[in-house]
């Protein structure tokens, strides 16, 4: 008798990391696989070898076929495989709902109607992965949604990261990134992944890097979330809206009913489109807000883009990489105005950064110049007013009309042409 290790036993499966068995009653599955090898097994069993994980997921994700009229199941090949018992790994649709779970249950959050899609191999005797059924099928039987093997995952092709309008300016050299496009959304098994599994109080988790998550981020740092309060138009009047703006490449996809994720892809185009913080698309007001990656549709994000002047600044500092380095002591800068670039207009420097309405502001900041220290005087240009109650933007918590027996404000819209930027806001809210 022939002993194996296990770490044999691991060695001779990655020969057959490709291989289904299928069950049939008459004849041999050739579906257009260029690399599939068939094998006969018994009277009932076919060996189908494949040379890739692309050719594997498309013959098991139709886990059953018709081969002359005659129907043939699909089943996942493993070492400890037995042609008298079906194994229980089968290909499932996994829905990931873009909810966060939390802590407290007085604000409890609905089910998002935008939910990310994981692609998983799920075994129906294990509870690792909470599957949910759908009851709506057309047959009569339930089951699962048949998907695709693997996740999608970023390619690691090197391509050249696009400046940003502060890098650009500054003449600063940017690092590669990986590109976010994938010839195909089925894993190969070989390549690197993101993330790694581990098991915290007896529950089966994912666990990302800082590094990981800012490789992810990647592709969405210049995005930001469009917020219908009154109502939504139709998509395509949304991207016809965008058209018009004459910005470069750009994409418009739907998160729930109502908000938006609005992908742009330069710093330039981010910065004009998130400067207006409101738009009106057929009459009907999108506020704008910036994507971040612990973004929640039930509250509403307190970074803003406001506009803060430099009171005094000596005139040699009007230079664009001068202010963005001084704006980061506020917060990320996004433009420098007309006035100031051009410096027609010398008694305040005006710049647009991005600002987290949860921290105080200074009243001014510092600038050394050889030996000399010298005190800037800042001033915030509309500041917008978030509550820490509701989280949302427009009021405080002392006028937070949810949390007091305050009326809700009523809005008014002052709509302005959408006429060339000139480093003032195109609308703004009273």
């Amino acid at each position: 008798m022939a002993v194996f290790s296990h770490e044999e036993v691991e060695k001779l499966s990655v020969l057959f990391q490709f291989t289904l068995v299928a069950s049939i009653k008459q004849h041999v599955l050739n579906k257009g696989c260029p690399s599939v090898r068939v094998q006969l097994l018994n009277q009932r069993h076919v060996l189908i070898f494949l040379d890739n994980a692309e050719e594997f997921a498309k013959l098991w994700l139709c886990r059953e076929i018709f081969i002359e009229s005659l129907p043939m199941r699909l089943f996942k090949w493993s070492p400890t495989f037995d042609v008298k018992q079906e194994p229980s790994v089968a290909p499932v649709w996994v829905r990931i709902s873009g909810q966060k779970k939390k802590n407290s249950t007085k604000h409890k959050p609905s089910v998002s109607k935008s939910e990310a899609i994981k692609v998983a191999t799920s075994d129906l005797h294990t509870s690792d992965v909470h599957l949910k059924t759908k009851s709506d099928f057309a047959t009569d039987r339930v089951e699962y949604r048949e998907l695709q093997l693997t996740k999608e995952r970023l390619d690691h092709t090197e391509v050249p990261l696009q400046k940003s309008f502060a890098d650009a300016v500054r003449g600063a050299n940017v690092h590669q990134r990986p590109s976010n496009t994938s010839p195909t959304s089925f894993l190969n098994p070989q390549s690197p992944r993101f993330g790694r599994k581990e098991t915290v109080d007896g529950e089966s988790v994912v666990v990302f890097s800082a590094n990981e998550l800012q490789v992810l981020e990647e592709p969405l740092r210049f995005s930001l979330i469009g917020k219908f309060s009154f109502g939504r138009p139709q998509l395509r009047s949304i991207r016809s809206y965008f058209t018009a703006q004459r910005i470069g490449q750009f994409r418009v996809q739907l998160l729930n009913q109502k908000h938006i994720l609005i992908e742009l892809t330069n710093a330039e185009d981010y910065a004009r489109i998130w400067l207006r913080r409101e738009i009106v698309v057929e009459g009907l007001p999108m506020r704008l807000f910036k994507w971040m990656r612990n973004f929640d549709f039930q509250f509403e994000s307190a970074i803003a883009p406001v506009w803060v002047r430099f009171e005094g600044l000596p005139l040699h500092l009007y230079n664009a990489a001068a202010l963005f380095t001084i704006g980061e002591l506020i917060g990320q800068p996004l433009k420098v105005d007309e006035a100031t670039r051009l410096r027609s207009r010398t008694g305040y420097a005006r710049v647009c950064i991005e600002v987290d309405l949860l921290k105080p502001t200074p009243e001014s900041v510092k600038i050394q110049q050889d030996d000399e220290l010298t005190t800037v005087p800042v001033v915030f240009e509309k500041m917008p007013k978030y509550c820490t109650y509701c989280k949302h933007v427009g009021h405080d918590e002392q006028d937070c009309y949810i949390k007091g027996p305050h009326p809700r404000p009523r809005r008014r819209f002052v709509r302005r042409p959408d006429a060339k930027d000139k480093g003032k806001e195109l609308m703004e809210n009273e």
